[in-house]
C-alpha cells in the first residue's frame, strides 16, 4: 500500500489550521476530539511512560476541525482549548517558539494521514550539571 504525496496545497492547509490552533486561539473541536483521540488516551499513555516522558501531545484535523490532546506524566488529560493552555503554561515564554518548531513534522504526519505526537522530556539545570 502506498502513502499519498503531500502537495504544497495540503501542507499549507494543514499548517495554517495548526497554527490558527496552537498560536492563534482558534476553537477545537470536541467532537472530533471525541471521536478521533479519545479512545487513544490509554494506549498514548503506556507509549509516554515506556519512553519516559513527561508529556505526550497529539492532534487531528478532519474536514476542517482540529482536536487535541495533552496527556501529562501524572496521566492528567487535557483536551483542545485546555490542552493548548496547559502546554503554554508549561512552555511559558518558549510555546510559541516550539509550537513553531513542531507543527512541520505534524504537517507531514496528517499528510500521509498518521496521527502526529509530540513527546518530551524536561531536563532541569539539576540534571545538566
Amino acid at each position: 500500500m502506498s502513502k499519498k504525496k503531500p502537495t504544497q496545497i495540503t501542507e499549507r492547509y494543514y499548517t495554517n489550521k495548526l497554527t490558527n490552533a496552537l498560536l492563534n486561539g482558534s476553537p477545537m473541536s470536541l467532537a472530533r476530539y471525541q471521536y478521533e483521540l479519545e479512545e487513544q488516551i490509554e494506549e498514548l499513555k503506556v507509549i509516554m511512560h515506556e519512553d519516559n516522558n513527561d508529556l505526550l501531545m497529539t492532534l487531528t484535523e478532519n474536514s476542517g476541525d482540529v482536536a487535541m490532546l495533552l496527556i501529562l506524566k501524572d496521566d492528567s488529560v487535557y483536551c483542545n482549548e485546555d490542552a493548548r493552555d496547559k502546554l503554554r503554561d508549561l512552555w511559558k515564554e518558549s510555546y510559541e517558539y516550539n509550537i513553531q518548531l513542531i507543527i512541520p513534522g505534524m504537517v507531514e504526519d496528517l499528510c500521509v494521514d498518521c496521527l502526529p505526537m509530540f513527546a518530551c522530556m524536561y531536563v532541569t539545570q539539576d540534571e545538566g550539571t
